[in-house]
């Protein structure tokens, strides 16, 4: 029996040596002024240097990534040691293997990742598609961090921006789906293009230094509640695109433009309040904001762009500003509720389809200030049934009123096809010898003269 004991404690003994010298308590590596090292019992792997990080470019990989494929050791903790001020591009960054789902570095495992308070610089994708990222720090002597940095790090849920960053780069947290607690102290001056796009951000406080929020910034994120900073002299184009659980805006009043798209498809956006200084809203501004019930508009205002409120099919009324001298194709397009529309005395034209499929229009005033109405502008405007012409009108485009769209089946692509119907009992009040009168006769109309 004690000859069968001392067997067992050998071959255990044979073993444990075994795995030690098979997977050895620390492993060290160095190339260049970097070294690193992997340790087994907490899987963590040490990056330590004096200095910038040195860059290395595809398809020579970072010395630890070769390292990590070649022993299969995958980390689920980093740690990049003081000494060094800057990690270079994609120096941490993971991807996804569309045959095997699995990180194309070895580093889809990491859960953490430590910096040093010597980091000065971080270079773009530098720990981007790090799926398993939750927890990273940004030490407050960094100064300038690369774009899409935490790009695509999809288990990400808080992080703080330091007062010595002064700008958030481009698509720093995109695609970040989880990512809600975001802090970004005072001090930092501006937001990149797509920053938080299709993050999972739901609110945040921006401090008063921000003077410029880039384009795309929020767009496609889950944010609530928008306070802009007094310094913000601009919203920027797609800034909050798709934002489907933001309800109400409040514009400072320092603001005087609202790019294109910048509330673009926010279907659950319910008012607007407009800051009195405001100028120009720009192209498909409030596009598809189907809840949109009630928007203010500013007396300066003497710009609107086409499309700018088109599917917002909650809006009943609208008054427009009496600068406005154009009103552009497809502006109020598809917005079903609208029952009256005021156009000012400034304006001139009225662009293709401006209030097209419009179906509870009931009445519309077009002052004389107006020589053209283009294609279709009130087409498919079926509660419409008498519109009245001015002299001025000299104009009047194709199916621009009284005609509908009737589907009559699909091409080979799959798209709809069909043909203009005209509308039974509408009619057209005017003068004799005008477009009116010749509209009119050409489509069949009822013509009331006014003289």
């Amino acid at each position: 029996m004690k000859v069968k004991r001392y067997v067992l404690i050998f071959l255990v003994l044979v073993l444990c040596v075994s795995s030690l010298l098979c997977f050895p308590a620390v492993v060290v590596n160095s190339a260049g002024n970097l070294s690193y090292r992997f340790e087994h019992s907490t899987k963590t792997l040490y990056v330590s240097g004096q200095g910038a990080m040195k860059k290395y470019t595809y398809p020579k990989n970072y010395p630890w990534i070769d390292f990590i494929e070649k022993h299969a050791y995958f980390p689920e903790r980093i740690v990049v040691e003081s000494g060094l001020t800057s990690i270079a591009d994609e120096a941490f960054s993971d991807d996804i293997d569309g045959n095997s789902g699995l990180g194309r570095n070895g580093l889809g495992n990491v859960k953490e990742i430590v910096l040093p308070n010597t980091l000065k610089t971080v270079g773009k994708e530098a720990f981007s598609f790090l799926h398993s990222l939750k927890k990273i720090n940004i030490p407050a002597g960094v100064k300038k961090i690369g774009s899409r940095t935490f790009a695509d790090c999809q288990s990400l849920r808080s992080i703080t921006i330091p007062s010595s960053v002064k700008k958030i780069p481009a698509e720093m947290f995109y695609d970040c789906g989880k990512l809600k607690d975001v802090t970004i102290k005072k001090g930092v001056k501006e937001i990149g293009a797509d920053a938080f796009c299709c993050s999972g951000i739901e609110k945040i406080k921006l401090p008063s230094t921000i003077t410029k929020i880039g384009k795309g910034a929020f767009a496609i994120s889950r944010i609530r509640n928008l306070v802009l900073p007094k310094k913000v002299r601009r919203i920027c184009s797609q800034t909050y695109s798709y934002c489907s659980n933001l309800k109400r805006i409040v514009i400072p009043k320092r603001i005087k433009v609202i790019e294109d798209q910048a509330f673009d498809g926010c279907e659950n956006l319910i008012s607007v309040k407009l800051p009195s200084n405001i100028k120009k809203i720009s192209y498909a501004v409030f596009d598809e904001c189907a809840k949109l019930t009630k928007i203010s508009f500013s007396k300066k205002l003497n710009s609107i762009g086409a499309y700018a409120f088109w599917g917002c099919k909650s809006l009943k009324k609208f008054t427009k500003p009496s600068k406005i001298k154009n009103i552009k194709s497809y502006t109020f397009g598809n917005c079903k509720s609208l029952t009256k529309i005021q156009i000012p005395k400034s304006v001139k034209v009225i662009g293709g389809h401006a209030f097209e499929k419009c179906k509870s229009l009931k009445s519309i005033n077009i002052p004389k200030s107006v020589t053209r109405i283009s294609r279709e502008a009130f087409y498919g405007c079926t509660a419409l049934k008498t519109i009245t012409i001015p002299k001025s009108v000299t104009t009047l485009g194709k199916y621009f009123f009284g005609f509908r769209w009737k589907k009559t089946g699909e091409n080979a692509y799959g798209e709809d096809i069909g043909k203009y119907v005209r509308l039974s009992g509408y009619k057209i009040k005017g003068y004799k010898g005008t477009a009116a009168e010749q509209y009119a006769q050409t489509n069949g109309f009822t013509f009331i003269p006014l003289d």
